[in-house]
Formats: structure tokens, sequence, C-alpha cells
């Protein structure tokens, strides 16, 4: 299990960068905020992107959060903490029982379906605090460590052709991109959020990097290694996400807006008198029809 002095190695540095409540509570060995999983349809065809009624999907006093759709479009997996030990679930998208995938001693973080189709990676914490790039089979089993010598290891994200980018915890926090074969990595960029995506066209990732003091959208092409600017985030949020057809959605307070390809923010839907607010995290369904957002319980 997990200890309060395990978790403040991961917290303690989010809390310095992004100044969250959860960062905090858990610097001081207490267990994270409840935050919920809410689940809400998202139509792209109209002239004006518009979004459906919100769902609970996780529903509970707890920690839920970090989701990522699998990309069949069923399911979502997702972090959860229980009784001090945080794994990894899935929820399916048809109201059928949540499913815990991991049940380790170890704690696991960020699930990501990787390149392959049958595992996802993880951020695990290990027993003295490290934390390092993992996979698990994707019904949960069979665990293996990915880099040995890269840590501590935040996020990741994976293009399809198995490009990987991570966010490396320090001062700063920097991008790095991975190389499996030769357990190796190189850094990118320095002074970035934790939010990576893979471009939509495999090229590379994007990334929010702070320039200046002054948070920027921006992508990595992985062939030149060149950095390029794809303009400013929605007002102070640190989460985005890509949809299929190239628009950028982000989240604040109760709000939700997509960035259009020009570059004008909209504000797409409040999400305040479903209960839903403080919204952190955001995941677009493969095929766009429906966004999974992270709230403050």
């Amino acid at each position: 299990m997990t200890t309060p002095r395990l978790r403040r190695t991961h917290w303690a540095f989010i809390v310095a960068i992004f100044a969250q409540a959860l960062a905090v509570a858990s610097a001081h060995g207490q267990a994270p905020p409840s935050t919920d999983i809410w689940l809400v349809p998202l139509d792209l065809e109209a002239s004006t992107p518009t979004l459906g009624t919100p769902r609970n999907v996780t529903d509970r006093n707890g920690y839920d959060n970090q989701p990522f759709f699998e990309p069949e479009g069923d399911s979502l997996l997702f972090t959860s903490q229980h009784d001090g030990q945080t794994d990894i679930y899935k929820a399916r998208l048809t109201l059928a029982p949540i499913e815990q995938l991991t049940d380790t001693a170890e704690s696991e973080y960020s699930a990501t379906v990787m390149p392959n189709g049958y595992e996802f990676s993880v951020i695990r914490v290990e027993d003295d605090g490290t934390q390092r790039l993992w996979a698990f089979r994707r019904d949960g089993s069979a665990p293996r460590l990915l880099l040995e010598n890269v840590s501590p290891v935040g996020y990741q994200a994976w293009t399809p052709d198995e490009a990987l980018a991570m966010f490396i915890l320090g001062d700063p926090a920097t991008l790095q991109l991975g190389d499996l074969t030769d357990d190796s990595a190189q850094v990118m960029a320095r002074d970035i959020g934790r939010s990576l995506h893979p471009l939509l066209d495999g090229s590379g990732f994007s990334f929010l990097h702070r320039v200046d003091d002054v948070w920027r959208i921006r992508a990595l092409d992985l062939a030149s290694g060149n950095l390029s600017e794809l303009g400013l985030p929605f007002e102070d949020s640190q989460d985005m996400a890509w949809t299929p057809d190239g628009r950028i959605i982000m989240a604040s307070g109760s709000r939700v807006a997509i960035r259009s390809v020009e570059g004008t923010w909209q504000v797409i839907g409040d999400l305040a008198a479903a209960g839903a607010t403080g919204l952190t995290r955001v995941a677009v369904h493969p095929d766009g029809t429906s966004i999974a957002v992270v709230a403050v319980r």
C-alpha cells in the first residue's frame, strides 16, 4: 500500500506547478480530495458545437481522476483510490458495473492504451517511491517495466507509431522522448505542463509550455525536433484534448470551451447546474460524440 510519504513525492511537485488542492492535501499526508468523472454528450456536427446532459460516471466520495477513452469507444480507463490504495479501473459507457483492473501493492496512475492495442501504460509509484513507466495487459495482468532508468515519470503519451513522450518531474518539469530500445530519454522542452497528447497526424505531440511566465499550447515535431506555437490556453486551464476534426477542448471552472482551427475560443457549455465545478482533466471520445471531464465533488 502506498504511504503518505510515497504519495508526497508525486503531489508535492504538482502543487508547486499547478497550485491545486489535490496536491496540497497529498503533500500533507492526507487523502486527495473527492473528484468525480462526468460523461457529457458532444455535438461537433452543429454549426455551433454543443454539450448535452452530463452524467456522473463515478459518483462517490473518493478520488476518481485521469479518464482515458479506450480506442474502441465503449469504456473509460481511470485512476481511483480506495482505502488509500490507487489502482486503474474501467467504466463502461453502457452503465455496466465499474471494473477494477489493477490490484497491486504499488499505486498506478494515468492509464493510457498503448499503440500495440493489447496493453496500457501507467505511472507506477513503487515501494521506495520511484515513479516509472510500466505496462499491463488490458485486463490488468502481466505488469512489466518499460523504462528502467527513466524517472520520476509523471505522465505519458504515445503516437500510433510508438513514439513516447513523457512529463518528467523536476525543477522545472521537462518534456522527454523515451526510447524503449536503449532505455533512455531525451529532453525536448523545459517548464511544461502535464497535458501531453499525440498530434492527430501522428507527427508529434502537443503540450503546454510556460514561456516568459505565460502558458502556451505548443507542438513538438518528431522529424525535426522543432517546437511550434498553437496559441494560448483557455483561461487558466492546464488540461486539453483534441477532437477528431482538429479542434482543442479545455475546461475552466464549470465551463467547457472549444478552440476553432483559426484559434478562437468559444464556450460551448456550463456544467454548474449539474453540479460539476472545478473542472480539470478532459478527454474526448474517439468519434467525438462525448467528452469526459473531472470535477471536484
